[in-house]
């Protein structure tokens, strides 16, 4: 299923994806931040939320489906994934990838050496200010993208 898309800036695909009862709109501020920042955002209404279609199936897999549908149809491939709550579930996996990024008990990402923002405006002041290495969105190298 194709969902309702929010999509503002140029440059990398960043997809925000909201949580449960929750919009694409609630992502507005972090969104400006992004687009700040030299990137296309494309915060997503996901399946029975928001202005996207509802259905009956409400599964993990099928919204992961609508994402990457969506995210083809938008021609917003590869992109960086941010979800927040049942977004973060959301989240279908890079291809080929075991879809194992959960931060770990040390608070790093898996299979990352680097240490996970302190804050959220922490991170939204580095990517506002900060560009990204060449070949990376926010610090996830194009390689790590879905």
């Amino acid at each position: 299923m194709r969902l309702n898309v929010v999509e503002a800036g140029e440059g990398t695909p960043v997809a925000l994806l909201h949580g449960l009862f929750g919009a694409a709109q609630n992502w507005g501020t972090v969104q400006k931040a992004l687009v700040a920042a030299c990137h296309r955002v494309l915060a997503l209404d996901l399946r029975n939320h928001g202005a996207s279609p509802h259905a009956a199936a409400m599964d993990y897999p099928a919204m992961a489906a609508d994402v990457a549908e969506t995210l083809e149809a938008a021609g917003a491939r590869p992109a960086a994934l941010v979800g927040h709550s049942m977004g973060g579930k959301v989240a279908p996996p890079p291809p080929g990838g075991s879809g194992d990024a959960c931060p770990s008990s040390s608070g790093r990402a898996a299979g990352s050496s680097a240490p996970s923002p302190p804050s959220r405006d922490m991170a939204l002041s580095t990517a506002a200010s900060t560009p990204p290495p060449a070949g990376a969105v926010s610090g996830v190298a194009a390689s790590d993208m879905w």
